[in-house]
């Protein structure tokens, strides 16, 4: 064969290879480039997602923090406002004069004041009423003397009493303190016809309340009217 044409076909030859190694190589070139797009799209798109959902997950977080606070402050001070209705450190008893006596020309004529079956002390007790007649008289013994007693309070109990003239209701007349809540409030009036009709207020809330006064009757004598505190 003519050494032309052999080495115008090794030229060809080699052209051919050249060529299918060239497209080779940029078929590779086209798979990596896709390849690395993907790639980036899906880290993004995963980042993205675990963005979101660390987003919520602290949004749920702190609303659930939120919530729990606002619970135990709201428990704190129901508590608090319900220790302090209960943990009531004084009782004070009002008592009005609502009636006037039977009596036409007395007011109250009291020989005792007890608490709970013990007579009151004077550091327990405020008349907001002086006694106007007399404020300590022996029923039976006009030579004893209790100057500077009030008859409801002195050592001697029923049989001294102090006296008022006629009442002028509405008349707050008394006002008695405790430490702990009261079960009665005895008042022992001379008879019937000195006792007037009587309110009682616990702490500025009215808890007892007679329709009338004890009528007109002398006798007994003395004459305890017992309030039994609710």
């Amino acid at each position: 064969m003519d050494p032309k044409i052999i080495g115008a076909f090794g030229v060809l030859c080699l052209c051919s290879i050249s060529s299918s190694i060239a497209a080779s190589m940029g078929d590779n070139g086209g798979d990596e480039t896709p390849t690395a797009g993907a790639g980036a799209d899906a880290g993004a798109g995963a980042g993205a997602d675990a963005g979101a959902g660390a987003g919520a997950g602290a949004g749920e977080g702190a609303g659930a923090g939120a919530g729990a606070g606002a619970g135990a402050g709201a428990d704190a001070g129901a508590d608090a406002g319900a220790g302090a209705g209960a943990d009531a450190s004084e009782y004070v008893y009002d008592v009005y004069i609502v009636g006037k006596t039977a009596h036409p020309n007395h007011g109250s004529v009291i020989g005792d004041l007890k608490v709970d079956g013990k007579r009151v002390s004077k550091d327990k007790i405020t008349f907001h009423i002086a006694p106007t007649k007399y404020d300590c008289q022996h029923d039976t013994d006009p030579k004893y003397n209790c100057a500077g007693e009030m008859g409801y309070m002195d050592r001697s109990g029923a049989i001294t009493m102090a006296a008022w003239d006629k009442h002028n209701p509405i008349e707050k007349f008394f006002t008695i303190t405790s430490p702990t809540k009261l079960t009665t409030i005895e008042i022992s009036f001379h008879r019937p016809t000195y006792a007037p009709a009587l309110m009682i207020e616990e702490n500025g809330v009215e808890i007892l309340s007679d329709n009338s006064n004890k009528g007109s009757d002398g006798s007994p004598s003395p004459f305890p009217v017992t309030y039994t505190i609710p």
